[in-house]
Order: structure tokens, then sequence, then C-alpha cells
């Protein structure tokens, strides 16, 4: 009986790493994202669906990357806000993790305004829903593995290492936390394609991977140099294709220098700081911590 006992305990003090491994073992290569590839960024983000020969423009999404210092530490913070056809807009955002980009927290807004925040601590993740009428539905789940948010999944492709026959699965899990799958990739061909530069176009490699995620697969397009998902494209059930294209970059305004808020009048909830933004419930990038600066963008 006491060997049994001893026997439980043990497994269930295996660490979670453990667990992982044998995971990602089944997949693949273990994956290992470098933050330090990423690069500061604010692009629009266009989806067209392509039928033939024929393309509409499906919708054009604001994206943001930088990243913040809290408490000494530096995250990577993402943001897309996309308006739908009465203008109402569409919001998601994501914490990650300086180095490794392991997701911290994330944000959805829906049209109609109901909310999605997530929270990420390894294998477990907290998952808080508010519809329209203020009603708060909050589960905790831990998963097998621990798991990226789909939010971002992107930034995560865009810093692994690439080449000829790479491929491995990472861990995402769904947008109400109760399900974790893993996303499947491999590198299936190699291009060069033109991009802007000053004074003309230059050509750089591109990794074209397929991914397999919830039985569908796609396509993706990354950059080896600025280490970015530049283009990605699936096929709809009626044969038409959706394809999501970055934008080039758009070069940050300087603004002129301004008068410093008085230490004796601090903001009010509604007001943020010189040089911040506000965010939901009145908190700022400046400001914030991860427990709470990621439940609203």
């Amino acid at each position: 009986m006491l060997a049994v006992l001893g026997a439980t305990l043990a497994l269930t003090s295996c660490s979670a790493v453990g667990w992982e491994l044998q995971n990602y073992a089944f997949y693949g290569s273990v994956p290992t994202a470098d933050g330090r590839r990423l690069k500061p960024l604010k692009a629009s983000e266009m989806t067209l669906r392509l039928d033939g020969i024929d393309s509409t423009l499906v919708s054009e999404a604001d994206f943001e990357l930088d990243t913040v210092r809290v408490k000494g530490e530096r995250y990577w913070v993402a943001t897309k806000v996309v308006t739908d056809s009465v203008k109402r807009p569409v919001i998601d955002s994501v914490w990650l993790e300086r180095y490794e980009l392991r997701t911290v927290r994330s944000f959805h807004q829906n049209a109609d305004g109901s909310q999605v925040r997530q929270a990420f601590d390894r294998r477990v993740v907290k998952t808080e829903t508010r519809d329209l009428a203020g009603r708060v539905v909050r589960r905790s789940l831990m998963h097998p593995a621990a798991p990226y948010s789909r939010t971002g999944i992107d930034l995560v492709l865009g810093a692994l290492r690439w080449g000829p026959g790479v491929k491995g699965a990472l861990p995402v899990v769904s947008r109400d936390g109760r399900d974790m799958a893993w996303l499947e990739y491999e590198v299936v061909g190699q291009t060069s394609e033109a991009k802007p530069a000053i004074g003309g176009l230059t050509f750089g490699n591109v990794w074209i991977v397929k991914t397999r995620l919830d039985g569908k697969e796609a396509r993706m397009w990354i950059d080896d140099v600025d280490h970015a998902v530049i283009r990605r494209s699936e096929t709809r059930p009626d044969g038409t294709r959706l394809v999501i294209a970055m934008g080039a970059a758009v070069p940050k305004v300087s603004l002129f220098a301004v008068e410093p808020i008085q230490r004796d009048r601090a903001p009010s909830l509604g007001e943020a700081p010189l040089g911040g933004r506000v965010l939901g419930g009145g908190k700022t990038l400046g400001s914030s911590s991860p427990s709470s600066a990621a439940t609203g963008p």
C-alpha cells in the first residue's frame, strides 16, 4: 500500500516540463522561439478573399507591436484592431514574455462589446468571459502542456529557427480556455521575395510553412530576415481562399516636447499620462502590471 502511495505521489510531482517534453517529442522538435528576433512594428494587416482571379477586401486591421517595462521586466505587447461593417472595433491584444515569448495575458473584445480575458501560468489557463449584460464567468483549467494564446501565435512562429525540413508543434488554447490543441508546422518550401528598401527593392529569403490546427491546413510565408509572418493563406469550405497579408511598416511619428505632468496632480481614470495610451479600466502601458494591464487593450 505504501509503495503504491509513494509511486502515486512521485507521479503527481513530476515537473510540468517533463510532461511537455513528452508531448513535444511526439510532434517533432522542441520549439525554441527567440524574442530577441522581434522588432517593434506598426503596420496594417489586410484580409482578402480570392475566388479565381477575383479578389475582395474583407477587412483591414491596425497592428502594433512594442515592448513595455513593468517592475524592471520587459514584455512584448501586440494589439490588433479591426472595425466591422458598422465601424465597431474588434480588439485583440496579447502580452508575451520578452525572450521566450510565452503568453502572459490575452484579451479579446467582440464588436458587440463582450470580452474574454485569459491569464497563463505554465499549464494553467484562467479565463474570464463577460457578456453584454455584465455577467462574468470564470474558469481555471490545467492542460497537458503549457499552451500559447492563439492571439499572437504568428509572432512566436516568426521567431522560431527555420531551415529545410524543420517541423514541430506548438500547444495553443481555445479562446474559451476549455481545449488545448497542437498547431503542427512543417517547412515545405523556400522562395525569395522583394520588399521595399531605401533607394529601391531588396530580395530576402522566405520560408513557406504548412500548418495544421483543428483539422484545417494553412500556409505561412515567414521572412527569414525580419523574422515575421508576412502572409498566410487558407482554403475555405466554399473553395475560396483567404489571404492575410501584413503591409509595410508605418514609421513612428516624433512628437513635440510637452510639459510633464505635475507630481501633485495624478491623472484621472479617464486620462493617459503624456506619451501613454488609455487601456481598459483606465490602465496605461506605462503604469500597468502583467496582472492588470493585459485585462484590456
